[in-house]
């Protein structure tokens, strides 16, 4: 019985911390997802509805490129905030991680433009 506690209480303490650390890395993607569809596409001159945020985010998310702007300016691995994670556009660019980022953000925007959710502004 008390074998049966023990092993009973180390597996509620793996899936406890788990799924916590996995929260924080969701978290954080959703951070940089915001800072990019804010920050970046403001200064790449593109628009979208603040409605469609949560569609920009979801396409962001699914090309990668926060993972690849995380990568890309060598931001730290523990951000918080939104003021952090748009803080790391401050950063140096790792040049290395160039073309994985560009790519990523460029399908992400061909995709949004092509569904009438972005608009380029001249």
């Amino acid at each position: 019985m008390f074998l049966f506690k023990i092993i009973f209480c180390s597996l509620f303490l793996t899936f406890t911390f788990s799924s916590s650390s996995f929260a924080n890395k969701k978290d954080k993607i959703d951070l940089v997802a915001e800072v990019v569809a804010k920050e970046v596409f403001t200064k790449m001159r593109i628009k979208f509805n603040k409605t469609s945020l949560k569609i920009v985010k979801k396409e962001l998310k699914s090309q990668k490129v926060p993972q690849n702007f995380l990568k890309y300016f060598s931001c730290k691995d523990d951000l918080k905030s939104y003021k952090e994670a748009k803080d790391c556009l401050l950063n140096r660019p790792d040049k290395s991680e160039y073309d994985t980022y560009t790519t990523s953000m460029s399908e992400a925007i061909t995709n949004l433009y092509q569904r009438g959710i972005v608009i380029f502004l001249l």
